[in-house]
């Protein structure tokens, strides 16, 4: 593993461990390679048990994908200390610790960065089989990704956290602090009408640290719709009430800086002073020239002046980093809504299927099987391989010949199904057969458990 990341730059080190941009040695591209220290600084790393159950559920984050996730690409221990590593892909961006240095989130994109949150902790708690908040929610941790990366707020999985040496909060405390961050409310009484009724799920998360994810995002969901319809009003007294401007972005020239703090303007002419009665024509033709030189300069600054107005009109204003951050996450939104627009026709499609079929799932509906985690289907497909398990004691029927990691297959224990063994599955091998048993879900991939050989039908 170590072999196959070249360190290109270091990148950042605190406390919790050291991260580095590498480039991947088999594809060429950037990744982010992160060394960290599950006993603290000087702690050591990891020993033989320790290391094995690291590998494992290194390999099931690695089949975990979500837009809103850094995907995880692989991860070991150092051979030589016992460190651990995970290594995810680059995203190219801009850190959301450096963006709240100009001005707090608009509510709007807060409450899309924390609805990604709250899902992205809901697919690794299913991963781990543990519920809690899986993801580093320091904003110095979160990227916007740059337009060409296509990508919105990417959250990275915490190592500490899903590590049992960690002292992490199992409640939803880091939810409420990443709130108080990026809304900044540090300190603050916040009214429930407050950020478009973010402020009454913050106010209801605070009183109710210890609840499940699922109702986090419910209530969130709730709460948000149930204000833009109501928009209530706050008195102008009320000093959560006022808007909190965003910080000037500053002109990095000299040249623009000194516009800046003296613009340029037209001023009104000034009536002249009339000439003494004895000036020579010279000194009437010397006036008569700097007038000119005067009106001419004020007609230019004028002109200039107009034409800049009228470009400002034409385009616009340049944009402010936090609207660039709202048209993003707008676009970012859409394009989720579409995705979930195509994900349910294709589920709509498939369970159409499956009722023409009789109910009988196949090997293209994973997504559904997942549904029936804990219940009992029926699932058609050609036997193409029978794998053991490295102990002997499963084997695993599988209905591709290069089956995926997540690809649906058939799961005998032959110490519960003591009817059935290797030498008389072979004679399936090639043949459509229809199982009956009860899905599980095992590291991303639907099973159907067979506990006996009568779940087992030939299809004619």
């Amino acid at each position: 593993m170590q072999s196959r990341f070249r360190i290109e730059d270091h990148i950042h080190q605190d406390s919790s461990g050291v991260i580095f941009r590498a480039i991947d040695g088999e594809n060429g591209k950037l990744v982010a390679l992160r060394r960290f220290f599950p006993f603290g600084v000087g702690g050591g790393g990891f020993i033989d048990e320790e290391k094995s159950a690291y590998n494992t559920t290194v390999g099931r984050l690695t089949r975990s994908h979500h837009p809103a996730l850094r995907t995880v690409l692989g991860g070991a221990c150092d051979p030589v200390d016992g460190i651990p590593f995970i290594v995810t892909e680059w995203i190219d961006g801009d850190l959301l610790g450096t963006m709240l240095q100009l001005a707090p989130l608009p509510p709007e994109t807060a409450v899309r960065l924390l609805t990604h949150a709250i899902e992205v902790c809901e697919l690794l708690s299913r991963v781990l089989d543990d519920e809690a908040i899986w993801v580093d929610t320091d904003p110095q941790t979160i990227v916007l990704g740059n337009p060409e990366s296509g990508r919105g707020f990417t959250f990275w999985v915490s190592p500490l956290k899903w590590l049992s040496k960690n002292k992490e909060p199992s409640n939803m405390q880091p939810l409420i602090q990443l709130t108080e961050r990026v809304m900044a409310w540090q300190g603050q009484v916040v009214s429930d009408q407050t950020g478009n009724g973010l402020g009454a799920w913050f106010n209801w998360l605070r009183s109710s640290p210890d609840t499940n994810l699922r109702e986090v995002r419910e209530k969130l969901a709730t709460a948000v719709r149930t204000e833009k319809t109501i928009t209530p009003q706050e008195p102008a007294s009320s000093p959560i009430a006022k808007p909190i401007m965003a910080k000037p972005v500053l002109a990095k020239s000299a040249i623009a800086q000194a516009a800046l703090a003296k613009p340029v303007t037209a001023h009104p002419a000034v009536a002249m002073p009339a000439a003494p009665k004895k000036s020579s024509n010279m000194a009437i033709i010397c006036g008569l020239v700097t007038a000119i030189l005067v009106v001419g300069a004020l007609g230019w600054v004028l002109s200039r002046q107009q034409t800049a107005t009228a470009q400002e009109t034409a385009n616009g204003p340049p944009p402010s980093p936090v609207s660039q951050v709202n048209q993003r996450a707008e676009a970012l939104k859409n394009e989720a809504l579409e995705a979930n627009r195509v994900r349910d026709e294709r589920l709509a499609s498939q369970t159409a299927a499956i009722e023409k079929r009789g109910g009988v799932f196949s090997i293209d509906e994973r997504e559904l099987l997942e549904l029936k985690k804990g219940e009992s289907v029926d699932f058609s497909g050609k036997i193409e391989k029978i794998v053991a398990s490295q102990s002997g004691a499963t084997l695993f029927l599988y209905f591709s010949q290069t089956p995926t990691a997540d690809e649906p297959c058939a799961a005998i224990s032959l110490k519960r199904a003591p009817d059935i063994d290797r030498a008389g599955l072979e004679s399936y091998i090639g043949k459509v057969i229809k199982v009956s048993g009860k899905v599980a879900v095992v590291h991303g991939r639907p099973q159907i458990t067979i506990a006996s050989h009568s779940d087992i039908q030939p299809v004619e």
